[in-house]
């Protein structure tokens, strides 16, 4: 046995001598929804969610007019929370669904442009997106948080540095009217 031999050895049983860190926890169980308000429509979306979230190729979508009763809005998101799914590692869909690559053209993202656009009346994404909020609507451990970002660009929404409208965080059993009025107050201060 020559010294490189006895090197990778010996590196070999310290490596497996060390502790091995254990795996983290799970993430808790959530399920989300995106309520996207546009100029002439809101869009609602259920998305597919572990770490991240995305938009769920087997989930619910439907376009709203901007003047619907709040008990009509939040029943609308109740029913995109109810079909949003939770997918960990080691479900079937994790790697088709929430492994997608972000680098390949998004086939639902696309179908979205093409519908909005054709309902807006607009040639192009910038002036489709110009002035839009997206309002995150997650249900998690009991209660509902709704959460504002506007438009930073092109499909492209985040809060900007010292944001003054906090997260609306409301009871799991809230009623359809005040989660359409919670949407609502947190859409109001962006517009």
């Amino acid at each position: 046995m020559d010294k490189r031999d006895l090197a990778i050895r010996q590196l070999r049983a310290a490596f497996e001598r060390r502790p091995k860190r254990p795996l983290p926890p799970p993430l808790p169980f959530r399920q989300e929804a995106t309520v996207l308000r546009l100029r002439w429509f809101h869009f609602i979306e259920s998305m597919a969610c572990y770490g991240l979230s995305r938009g769920d190729p087997d989930g619910f979508r439907t376009f709203l007019d901007l003047d619907v009763p709040e008990d009509t809005l939040g029943e609308t998101v109740l029913r995109a929370l109810d079909a949003s799914r939770f997918i960990p590692p080691g479900d079937p869909a994790f790697d088709s669904v929430m492994r997608a690559s972000m680098r390949e053209p998004d086939p639902l993202l696309d179908a979205f442009e093409a519908e909005a656009l054709r309902r807006a009346g607009v040639q192009t994404r910038a002036t489709l997106y110009r002035g839009s909020v997206a309002v995150d609507v997650a249900r998690q451990e009991g209660q509902i948080t709704v959460s504002a970002s506007p438009s930073r660009g092109i499909a492209a929404w985040g809060k900007e540095k010292g944001f003054p409208h906090p997260d609306i965080v409301l009871a799991e059993t809230a009623a359809p009217v005040e989660i359409g009025r919670a949407v609502n107050a947190a859409i109001a201060p962006l517009l």
